[in-house]
Order: C-alpha cells, then sequence, then structure tokens
C-alpha cells in the first residue's frame, strides 16, 4: 500500500467499515517488520494499528485470528482485532487483506540490556502459551511443521548458487550468499539424520515468531503484550522453546554470560512447564538441521527479489558455524 490512491482507498474503506473520524489518517509507516505493511491510523485524536497481511489466503489469516482468540481465552495478552460494522474481523481491497486493531504502547527489551526480569517473564509467558495445548488443542491451526528434505533442498540450492556465479560484479551480500549457500550444502550433504527419527511430534499451537522484537514489556519487565501471531503452526513445543531462546539469548553470542541468560529463561520456563533435557536436546538437534536447510533468506533475495531479510544471512552462516562445531558444548551448558 504504498501509493497516495490506494491509501485514499483503504481509509475511505475503514471509514465505513469501522467508523472512524472524516479526518482519519495514516500518518507513520511501522518500521519493523520483513514481510508484512503496517500503519499507524490517526482517528481523531487516538491512534490505532492497522495491518496488512503479506498472505493471500483469506483462510489463512482466519486461521491467524483463531490462535489469537484461542491463545486470549487462556490469559494469554496478544491483542485482539477490532470487529468491523459487519461483524468481521478481516477487509480486503486491490487483492490484500487487512485487520484494524487498538494501538497499544509497552517497551522493547533488547538482548543487550540483559535484564533477568525480562528473560523471567519471557519463558514463564510462552509455558503459559505452551500449556493451552498441554492436554490437546481445539482443531483451529491447520498449518503443520515439517522436517527436512534432503532431496528437494539440493536441487534449489544449486540453482541460486549458479544463479549468483553469473553474477560478473558480486556484492558483499552475493558473497556472503556463496559462502553460505557451499557451507549449507556441505552440511545437508554430509547429515544423515532424518526428522522422524528425533520423535518430535506436532501437538502445541504455538506463537510461531516468539522472540524479543514481539513483545512488549511493562515497567516492571513483565510481558505486558504479545503480538504478531502470524506464523502460529501446530508444532513440537520444543522447537519454539529452542528458537525463542537462540533469538532472545544469544544472538549469535555464545559467551558465558549468554547461557546465564538462557539458563534463566529455561528455568522460568521450566517451573511452569517442564521439559526433559533429552527433548531439549533433541529440539536443538532439529532446529539446527532444519536451519541448514532453510533456503528462505536466499529465495527472498534472489527470486523474490525481498531485500529486506539480507541483514539475517550473516547470523545465520555464524549460527550454523558454531553448531557444527559445539553442537555438544553447546547442550551440555543448559541446565535443565
Amino acid at each position: 500500500m504504498e501509493n497516495t490512491k490506494t491509501i485514499s482507498e483503504v481509509l475511505e474503506k475503514i471509514r465505513k467499515l469501522y467508523g472512524v473520524a472524516e479526518k482519519a489518517e495514516l500518518f507513520e509507516k511501522v518500521k519493523d517488520g520483513y514481510m508484512s505493511q503496517n500503519f499507524i491510523l490517526q482517528n481523531d485524536g487516538t491512534k490505532l494499528f492497522l495491518k496488512q497481511y503479506r498472505f493471500d489466503n483469506l483462510e489463512k489469516i482466519k486461521e491467524i485470528h483463531r490462535a489469537k482468540f484461542f491463545f486470549a481465552s487462556g490469559n494469554i495478552p496478544v491483542i485482539l482485532p477490532i470487529q468491523d460494522n459487519e461483524g468481521d474481523y478481516i477487509f480486503d481491497h486491490a487483492g490484500k487483506f487487512y485487520s484494524l486493531f487498538p494501538f497499544v504502547e509497552g517497551k522493547i527489551i533488547r538482548r543487550a540490556d540483559r535484564s533477568q526480569k525480562a528473560f523471567e517473564s519471557a519463558g514463564q509467558m510462552l509455558a503459559k502459551i505452551h500449556t493451552l495445548s498441554k492436554n490437546g488443542h481445539p482443531d483451529i491451526v491447520h498449518d503443520q511443521t515439517k522436517g527436512w528434505k534432503k532431496e528437494s533442498f539440493l536441487p534449489e540450492a544449486q540453482e541460486i548458487k549458479q544463479k549468483i556465479e553469473t553474477i560478473l560484479v558480486k556484492t558483499d551480500f552475493d558473497k556472503l550468499a556463496l559462502d553460505t549457500l557451499q557451507f549449507k550444502i556441505k552440511l545437508v550433504t554430509e547429515n544423515s539424520l532424518r526428522y522422524e527419527e528425533l520423535n518430535l511430534h506436532n501437538d502445541h499451537i504455538i506463537h510461531g515468531d516468539y522472540h524479543g522484537q514481539n513483545i512488549f514489556y511493562d515497567e516492571s519487565d513483565e510481558v505486558k503484550y504479545v503480538f504478531d501471531i502470524e506464523k502460529t503452526t501446530v508444532s513440537p513445543r520444543v522447537l519454539e522453546i529452542v528458537r525463542s531462546m537462540d533469538f532472545m539469548c544469544f544472538s549469535n553470542n555464545y559467551e558465558s554470560e549468554n547461557f546465564e541468560d538462557a539458563n534463566i529463561y529455561l528455568a522460568a520456563y521450566n517451573k511452569i512447564y517442564p521439559i526433559t533435557k533429552d527433548e531439549l536436546e533433541r529440539g536443538i538437534k532439529a532446529y539446527y538441521i532444519k536451519k541448514a536447510h532453510s533456503l528462505w533468506i536466499e529465495r527472498e533475495h534472489y527470486i523474490n527479489n525481498n531485500l529486506r531479510v539480507d541483514c539475517f544471512l550473516e547470523g545465520e552462516l555464524l549460527m550454523l558455524k558454531y553448531f557444527s562445531q559445539n553442537f555438544d558444548d553447546f547442550v551440555s551448558k543448559l541446565n535443565l
């Protein structure tokens, strides 16, 4: 929704559907976010949050909303969409889908701030989210976590690699992408472990993208709001534990203080919904091997021409190199 005409048309639709003021305007595009576009709507002295979904599948968006209401029913502080005058939570315009939300505020705590209370609160909140599926879950989310397939990864990786090799004057990113692809191809070729052998089951509805950028904290460093549930899926809960721990506590730094943070996070989770060290180790292994098979960043850059995710590639390569050499040591430093 970049051009003035489209913005004007969307605003007119919002006025009709939600009864916002005639002078309501989109006065700021939210800079954060890599796949969707979000805007702040000024409505007669108050603010609203407008999300333009990246999906063109209405059922997928309804699935996301069902997950939001499922979490909210379990007292998880998610931000629910506003219902329009016709009783709907989603509207469309020019092939795009939108939802309007209350505008909420809270603070983002970066990993570098190292707030023990924030790590504890985030770990507890994730455990509460997962506890909602502890004894089963309603059939509201259909996406399921899948394993890896060497036979589909290798041809695509080689195709992207060849595409980069044809570039006459390579940028630093092109060179990084080549190094990353070569390393991933090596890891995947050498790996013989199948996902099914790890005995992890799709039995929880998870947030899907739980990390520090999707959490608002209050002034006491307690989780105030959890948002951005667009990647919700049915999954082994351990995969979300490991991914969120990696994003929030490590972020490609593996010093003693990072392990201290991770152990605070895990201990807080474990007090509410215990997990065994064996399951955690299997989850870490699955997370690492799935990363090796992932071509999301490369595909976005070289196939979909989306450069917004380029910033993640260097960290992904660092993470893969670290785990390929230090897997056992990493696991041994985590306390459960």
